[in-house]
């Protein structure tokens, strides 16, 4: 054996068939329900009649009907593996797409995507704790980053597609559509193979549904997506009310640049520590808002979307490393369930609740005062998740 080879021992891979084919259903599934991002919105104001308050709740219902779910599947995932809800959430994806067809009213279209987000709640559950377990430990935030991208592609081309195809066919084909992306990332995921439980399932067992330890990065994950769902709801409205033409363009412009920073942003996080590279991204968030707030033409939205894309990009992946650092193997699915709750609570009540404001103050004023949320997460990160983040590492 030379000096050099055994000086440099080589890097763990990340590439293996279990995370290539599980990137791959991903990539599909998210690809399904980015279709309807755009255009749900769209359909409910204008196609069914809903109020503003209509609009929020279609983006809001399908975050919180997820909520109280998740503690129970993380927990069965410490138990059984998270296979079994990998496979549920894209058959109840498949489920929703073909109901959305049907739904004809506000009340039937809530209903259904109170299914889609249960779907959600146990595929974005499970393929955290699944990414994380199949993960060398020291490439954690890369893969992370890696995994992010297959929702950042979706991103990409799908809501604007999306528009497109409401546009030339009409809604029932796009809801065909989104199933059928469902369908074949179910295909794929059966031949995924389930390494079983992470740890010792009777230490997993004893504990509740609810993990306290990975609490200084769910609240981070809220206050981000607090923004995150305020933007989902609203942006193509807030556009269209501004006669901004080709808006569905923001989803593209804002994925190439959640793209260009997700890997980098893992590795650094590996490299450095979490929170360095996190708590810089709600700065950026503060100039996205502060820009959106001022928004009239195309290029104005665009560079939003390049602000926030590039905050989102980041500091998600390092987030999500920064949750499975704080909570031990053998909690690791009650941790992400407790994590993954807080991702979607904070895009329900940013939807709600801010379209509850828009309402009173006008989207302008509404999208500037979101900026109030990084500004908190801010705060909370140098006074409570820095210090978790350094007795972590002693």
């Amino acid at each position: 054996m030379s000096s050099s080879s055994a000086m440099v021992a080589p890097s763990p891979t990340i590439l293996t068939r279990q995370f290539l084919l599980t990137c791959a259903a991903g990539v599909t599934l998210f690809a399904s329900f980015q279709l309807l991002t755009a255009v749900l919105p769209l359909y409910v104001r204008d196609d069914l009649g809903g109020s503003t308050t209509a609009v929020g709740l279609i983006v809001g219902v399908f975050s919180i009907a997820a909520l109280l779910p998740r503690l129970f599947i993380g927990r069965e995932i410490d138990r059984t593996g998270a296979k079994r809800f990998l496979l549920v959430g894209a058959g109840l994806f498949l489920l929703a797409g073909i109901l959305y067809m049907f739904a004809n009213t506000v009340p039937l279209v809530l209903g259904v995507r109170a299914v889609h987000g249960l779907g959600m709640a146990c595929f974005h559950t499970a393929s955290f704790a699944f990414i994380a377990q199949i993960s060398p430990p020291s490439r954690r935030g890369e893969a992370m980053g890696i995994w992010g991208l297959m929702s950042t592609f979706a991103t990409a081309i799908s809501p604007y597609l999306g528009l497109l195809i409401r546009d030339a066919t009409g809604m029932t084909t796009l809801f065909a559509i989104a199933a059928g992306g469902a369908a074949a990332a179910l295909v794929l995921l059966t031949f995924v193979t389930d390494p079983g439980p992470d740890e010792n399932v009777s230490s997993a067992s004893r504990g509740g549904l609810f993990e306290p330890s990975v609490m200084p990065a769910a609240v981070l994950i809220l206050l981000s997506n607090l923004v995150y769902g305020a933007i989902a709801a609203f942006i193509i409205v807030y556009a269209e009310d501004r006669d901004i033409a080709n808006s569905g363009l923001y989803f593209t412009v804002f994925a190439v640049a959640v793209l260009a920073s997700r890997v980098f942003g893992g590795r650094l996080a590996d490299r450095l520590s979490r929170l360095a590279v996190v708590l810089p991204t709600f700065v950026l968030t503060i100039l996205a808002m502060g820009t959106l707030a001022l928004t009239s033409s195309l290029a104005l939205l665009l560079l939003t979307g390049v602000l926030f894309g590039l905050a989102f990009g980041a500091g998600q992946p390092a987030l999500n490393a920064f949750a499975v650092d704080l909570v031990e193997p053998a909690r690791r699915g009650a941790g992400m369930a407790t994590f993954t709750s807080f991702f979607e609570a904070g895009i329900g009540m940013g939807a709600i609740g801010m379209g509850a404001v828009a309402g009173i103050t006008g989207y302008s004023m509404m999208f500037a005062l979101t900026a109030i949320f990084p500004i908190i997460a801010l705060v909370y990160g140098f006074a409570v998740a820095r210090p978790a983040e350094r007795a972590h590492h002693q």
